[in-house]
């Protein structure tokens, strides 16, 4: 029971945080979005793959026959 305990503390400690900081997460996704653009929009792309093919456990495919696709 315990174990269930903490993580409800823990959820609403970040939610706190998050209500509390919501203005400053605000600008600073906005300046983000600023800085990078649409480019932010492939980057994150590419960490989603990344972490993808390192949960499938298929990063080594992805080294040998990478460099098809970044030329």
């Amino acid at each position: 029971m315990l174990p269930v305990v903490r993580t409800l503390i823990l959820l609403a400690i970040i939610v706190a945080i998050l209500f509390w900081q919501w203005p400053n997460i605000k600008t600073a996704a906005a300046a983000l979005g600023d800085l990078f653009g649409w480019g932010l929009v492939f980057i994150a792309a590419a960490i989603v793959i990344l972490i993808v093919q390192i949960k499938r456990r298929r990063l080594s495919s992805f080294v040998v026959r990478g460099n098809r696709w970044l030329g």
